[in-house]
């Protein structure tokens, strides 16, 4: 008996697949659904806000930044990537009172993230936590007319002065500076002398524990050198190198180079008077030693001269008797004479 054969089933298709969002529907998700904060950024917040999508990698968990044009939500990752580009580029990301502008894809945002924000993204990187202090401060004083740094020794306060004082206190340290030329304070004493003595024992100090401190050839700005390779840039971008100052191009290229960096060695002092004495001193020492080395290299050559005057004759003759026997050997040879 034949066995009944059993139909097989129809194959089913699988469902349709969704359409993809396009980019400009991913970006509208950045402006729709991240509803704004009153918090800097809201964190723990409700769960509209935690599934917040990053308006730069799409990620969820953004977070919006109060102040944001354009109200998008930012995540972390971001926000470390953003400081982390503006501890290498200073002039695009930190505005005139040292902060760090708003990482969100508006270039004409203008908000700023606060020390708060930017501190709790690099709470797990202490080494660009502690840079971003040292920039955001100086940013601040660079660009404020009213801030200066404290003079005083193993302070690092803040003076502001929009008042137009000429001497105001640290509030930090309660030092008192002269505003007109930033010491401190130095009654009965002109600012020119005051900041020539501040400065000549700075430049001592440095020049204890580093290689010291020059000229730059082009701004007349002081350039301080603690180490690495003579290529040295001032901040006016002139390029030059440490040893003879002359101007960078691809390497020194000078050839005196060796014997300036001789001369500028730390052997010699390490401090200008020293230096001084010592290239005093070491000039007729030097002088002297080029004399004996010319004598000796006069006497080398004058005896070389007698060997030559001795040794050329009596080698000619020998040369020429030996090519006369040569001569006569080949001649008795070609006649067939015997050998004597």
């Amino acid at each position: 008996p034949h066995s009944a054969r059993v139909p097989r089933a129809a194959p089913q298709r699988p469902p349709p697949r969704a359409p993809r969002a396009s980019m400009a529907e991913w970006v509208n998700v950045c402006e729709t659904s991240s509803p704004a904060t009153s918090a800097p950024f809201a964190e723990g917040g409700d769960s509209d806000a935690a599934a917040a999508t990053c308006c730069v990698c799409f990620d969820v968990g953004a977070e919006v930044l109060e102040g944001c044009s354009s109200k998008s939500a930012v995540c972390s990752a971001c926000r470390l990537g953003t400081i982390t580009a503006a501890l290498e580029d200073v002039q695009l990301y930190f505005n005139s009172k040292g902060l760090v502008r708003c990482p969100c894809t508006d270039r004409d945002c203008p908000a700023v993230m606060s020390n708060d924000v930017a501190l709790e993204a690099l709470k797990a990187r202490i080494d660009l936590r502690n840079l971003y202090l040292h920039l955001s401060r100086k940013v601040l004083v660079e660009r404020n007319p009213d801030t200066r740094f404290c003079p005083a020794n193993g302070c690092d306060g803040i003076v502001h002065n929009s008042e137009g004082a000429w001497r105001v206190a640290c509030g930090e340290c309660h030092a008192t500076m002269c505003w007109r030329c930033g010491t401190a304070h130095h009654p009965l004493v002109s600012c020119s002398l005051a900041a020539g003595a501040a400065f000549h024992a700075w430049r001592r100090e440095v020049a204890a524990n580093a290689e010291g401190v020059r000229r730059c050839p082009s701004c007349k700005e002081y350039v301080e050198k603690n180490g690495g390779c003579p290529h040295m840039s001032c901040r006016c971008g002139y390029q030059f190198c440490w040893h003879c100052r002359s101007k960078w191009r691809s390497g020194c290229g000078n050839p005196l180079c060796p014997l300036a960096k001789i001369w500028s060695a730390k052997e010699w002092g390490r401090t200008a008077p020293t230096r001084a004495v010592t290239h005093f001193l070491a000039l007729p020492v030097g002088a002297a030693g080029l004399g004996v080395v010319a004598g000796l290299a006069v006497a080398a050559g004058a005896l070389g001269l007698a060997a030559g005057a001795l040794f050329v004759p009596a080698f000619a003759v020998y040369a020429a008797q030996r090519a006369v026997r040569e001569a006569l050997e080949r001649r008795r040879l070609d006649a067939g004479w015997p050998s004597p």
